[in-house]
C-alpha cells in the first residue's frame, strides 16, 4: 500500500526481466531453478496486485471482464504450455529417463 498499485505492478516487471535475461545465458540446473523461483515470485507479485489496480482504474462496467481476462489469460498460458511440452520431441535422455527440454 505504501508503494501504491502502480508503482508495485512496475517494480514486479524488474524481477521478470532479470529472470528471463539470465535464464537465456545459464545452463547450471541449481541456478535455472533458483531464476525460476524468482519468475514465480514476480508473477505471485503480478496476480496479487493486478486485480487490485484494475478495481481502482477501471469503470464499473469494465471491471468483471478486466478480471476475468487476468485469469483466464494465466489459465490458457499454463494449458498451452502444458500441451506444448507434452508433445514436443524428447531431446534428452538421463539415466534412462527422458526429458523435453524447454530451451
Amino acid at each position: 500500500d505504501r508503494l501504491g498499485r502502480k508503482r508495485a505492478l512496475a517494480l514486479s516487471a524488474c524481477p521478470h526481466l532479470v529472470a528471463w535475461f539470465c535464464t537465456a545465458l545459464v545452463s547450471h540446473p541449481l541456478l535455472l531453478q533458483m531464476l525460476r523461483m524468482l519468475t514465480g515470485f514476480a508473477i505471485g507479485m503480478g496476480v496479487a496486485v493486478a486485480p487490485s489496480f484494475i478495481g481502482e482504474i477501471a469503470t464499473t462496467d469494465l471491471r468483471g471482464p478486466l478480471g476475468i481476462a487476468i485469469q483466464l489469460s494465466m489459465n490458457l498460458g499454463l494449458l498451452l504450455v502444458n500441451v506444448t511440452g507434452t508433445y514436443r520431441p524428447v531431446q534428452q535422455e538421463l539415466e534412462g529417463e527422458s526429458f523435453s527440454n524447454w530451451r
